[in-house]
């Protein structure tokens, strides 16, 4: 009986995603931010990026995660198209949900869902985002989900300047920052990099290297 019912909450718990508010009335004094320089790599072009990198921002600012909310990357674009049309439009869906991923570690908030990639294809020159702070997002199939654990609000703002892309965290109140490190360790074949919050390991993500 117990597991019926244990199956019957997991099947129908409801989840209060966060959403874009145009018209927010709280002020936000208090800013966690992280800043990517874009740079051309195999598989991304900052030139060719330009308007897509900007529907995409404009989808992802001014979402409000109320406390306890849960913020999905692929709920916050339900309503923009999906279609990835070339490999540097998925590039640019990880530019964001990695940036996203990689401020919640700083802030502290809780991870809920968040995939790394397999493979890492780019050399150290090449990198946008340090390896492991990237979170690979697949419409319908891979997720980042993120929850508020803080008893009050926060925004999320990102714009891009000058080659760079800048993401925030905004809140009413002071969030303590994390020190968030993330170490290399070089196999053969493989990479395990281990996400160290405050001198603790949290996670372990592992890429084969390219053949």
């Amino acid at each position: 009986m117990m597991n019926i019912i244990k199956k019957f909450k997991n099947n129908f718990t409801f989840t209060d995603y966060a959403k874009q508010l145009k018209k927010d009335l709280n002020i936000y004094p208090h800013q966690v931010f992280l800043q990517y320089k874009m740079v051309n790599n195999r598989i991304f072009s900052v030139d060719q990026s330009v308007n897509q990198l900007t529907w995409i921002q404009n989808a992802l600012n001014d979402i409000v995660i109320k406390p306890k909310q849960v913020f999905s990357f692929w709920k916050a674009l339900e309503k923009t198209n999906h279609t990835l049309v070339n490999q540097n439009s998925y590039y640019i869906y990880k530019l964001y949900s990695s940036i996203i991923y990689h401020l919640s570690l700083v802030s502290g908030l809780s991870i809920i869902e968040r995939h790394h990639t397999d493979i890492d294809l780019l050399a150290e020159h090449q990198r946008i985002y340090p390896l492991g702070a990237d979170a690979l997002v697949l419409y319908k199939c891979k997720d980042l989900k993120i929850k508020n654990n803080f008893t009050f609000p926060i925004k999320l703002q990102f714009e891009v300047k000058n080659q760079f892309l800048k993401g925030y965290i905004l809140s009413t109140k002071e969030i303590i920052l994390n020190e968030v490190v993330f170490t290399c360790r070089d196999y053969k074949n493989f990479k395990e990099v281990l996400t160290r919050i405050n001198c603790r390991t949290t996670e372990v993500s592992v890429y084969k290297k390219k053949l």
